[in-house]
């Protein structure tokens, strides 16, 4: 991740989707108080920081020292379920591809966790992968257990107390490519220790970028 994330296609775009829903969504623009929950190696952190100052969570050492060498300071280990920050504390809660990881035992409290630390006009930024139909060796490589539906994350952030302003699947494009991976995957047992993001980019990824 730490040697990908900066141009391979799938975190480039993931970026440009995310970043589109801030300019859209954001009502104010800068000196946001800003959570990466679940940090990971700290880009998306140093991305957000055009917007104010931003903080990171990772359950993961490994990914904190990424973020030491990554320049980042605000960084700490902790949970998703258990933030340790108090009520109201941020404007802006971003959270990409955690909740679906091993590591996350009740994804509904870490939600319940994201709503108590916004303050009251405060935005989340949700992301995570889809269906368990999809489910495959990358996922269980990166140390994924579940992968959700717009039903079941809908009915997550409500019950904490959140109101949507939009929730949609993206990528989708690419689903019927990816079920026939996955199938022809699982059927002759292919890239069980590989995760999807070791295939380098080629010639694809200027058109991958693009779709995303």
């Amino acid at each position: 991740m730490f040697e990908q994330e900066k141009n391979h296609w799938w975190y480039v775009g993931n970026r440009a989707i995310i970043f589109s829903m801030l300019k859209k969504y954001l009502k104010q623009k800068n000196e946001l108080k800003i959570l990466d929950a679940g940090c990971g190696t700290g880009m998306n952190m140093i991305k957000l920081s055009k917007y104010g100052k931003v903080y990171g969570i990772d359950i993961s050492d490994e990914a904190l020292k990424f973020c030491k060498i990554n320049g980042l300071k605000n960084v700490k280990k902790a949970s998703v379920e258990k933030i340790p920050f108090k009520d109201n504390t941020f404007d802006l809660v971003t959270s990409f591809e955690v909740l679906y990881h091993q590591n996350v035992k009740d994804y509904k409290k870490a939600i319940i966790e994201f709503h108590r630390i916004l303050n009251k006009d405060g935005l989340l930024i949700l992301r995570l992968p889809a269906f368990n139909i999809l489910y495959g060796g990358h996922d269980i490589i990166v140390h994924g257990s579940r992968r959700f539906t717009k039903i079941q994350i809908k009915k997550a952030v409500l019950e904490a107390g959140f109101k949507i302003e939009k929730i949609t699947y993206v990528n989708f494009i690419s689903f019927f490519p990816v079920f026939i991976l996955r199938t022809i995957q699982k059927i002759f047992g292919l890239r069980k220790n590989k995760a999807d993001t070791s295939i380098k980019p080629g010639i694809l990824t200027n058109f991958l970028i693009t779709i995303s």
